[in-house]
Order: C-alpha cells, then structure tokens, then sequence
C-alpha cells in the first residue's frame, strides 16, 4: 500500500501576516489609543479576517505586548565603572537598533 502525504487542511499560512498586523497595531495605537485598538480596527488596517488575529492572540493585550515586544531591542545593561563608557555603550546599542 503507497503512503500518502498530507498537504493539511486550509490554506497555507501567510508569511507576512504577523508583520503587517503588527505595523497596523503601532499605527492604530499611536493615533487613537487604547481605546481605538480593536481587533476589527486592526483586521481592517492589515488586511487580515479577525478570525487570524484571534487564532494567534486571545486578547488585545497580548497582541498589544507582543508586538512591543516584537518591535524592541533588548538593552543589555554593563558596569564598566565609568558612567561615559556605559553610557556610550548604550548609545552604540540605540543606535544600531535604530539604524
């Protein structure tokens, strides 16, 4: 008897999904606030049914925190004993983050 691969139910995950719902939830949060995030607020901006956003996060909270945590660079914090070389160490990591 031959072995029959599954291809699995549905249609294929879309790769780009998480990273368009998560600029549409900084651009929503930004202009209207807590408030103004809603799941169907942020389906629409990203292009996306609720039902994907609800199949990843159960709540806007998560999906709040997990974009923030998505979109910042952990600080690794040092003690060289000198404020100027820490100091500038953070400043080298800022920048890259942002560059």
């Amino acid at each position: 008897m031959e072995e029959q691969k599954s291809s699995g139910a549905g249609r294929p995950r879309d790769p780009d999904l998480e990273q368009r719902v998560q600029d549409a939830v900084i651009e929503i949060y930004c202009e209207v606030g807590w408030p103004g995030l809603t799941f169907d607020a942020v389906a629409r901006r990203a292009g996306v049914g609720k039902s994907a956003l609800y199949l990843r996060w159960p709540t806007k909270e998560r999906l709040l925190l997990d974009t923030l945590a998505a979109r910042t660079v952990p600080v690794t914090l040092i003690d060289t004993g000198l404020v100027r070389e820490d100091l500038l160490y953070f400043a080298r990591q800022m920048a890259t983050f942002y560059l």
